[in-house]
């Protein structure tokens, strides 16, 4: 349904009476009371469709989030977002920080790029999403301050 009206909307320019802002809520809940699971790269709500890891296409995500794209997820209910790993460097870092509002301490950042690339290694097919990213900047962070 969703690939269908986007397609009718964006490519062929045909107005539906759908809303399209509640598609991915309607396919999560499809999902929830079917049991069947959104496989994560399902075209517009998979999870991952909207993620970036590459840090340039990352930082991208922040700085020019509709750049080389033809539909928002915010038009179909989605979010554009990060995964963290082996591509994340300090810039990514910095934005991600300066989005949720945190601040990062330059002493910690070799640490957690390490950590990043360590855990995405040891989770071979599972991403690091931000809501993992800030839980190990918190242990991070407590371990720096107890070692102080």
């Amino acid at each position: 349904l969703e690939q269908l009206v986007v397609a009718m909307e964006v490519i062929y320019r045909q107005p539906t009476t759908i809303q399209t802002k509640k598609l991915t809520e309607l396919c999560q809940y499809v999902s929830q009371i079917s049991g069947i699971p959104i496989p994560v790269n399902k075209p517009l709500v998979g999870a991952n469709v909207f993620v970036e890891e590459t840090a340039g296409h990352a930082i991208e995500q922040f700085e020019c989030p509709t750049e080389g794209r033809s539909i928002c997820p915010e038009d179909i209910g989605g979010t554009l977002g990060v995964v963290y790993g082996k591509m994340t460097n300090e810039r990514v870092i910095e934005l991600t920080a300066r989005r949720a509002g945190r601040n990062i301490s330059q002493d910690l950042i070799p640490k957690l790029l390490e950590t990043l690339s360590i855990l995405s290694e040891k989770q071979k097919g599972q991403c690091i999403y931000e809501k993992d990213f800030w839980t190990v900047v918190d242990s991070l962070e407590n371990i720096l301050y107890e070692e102080e």
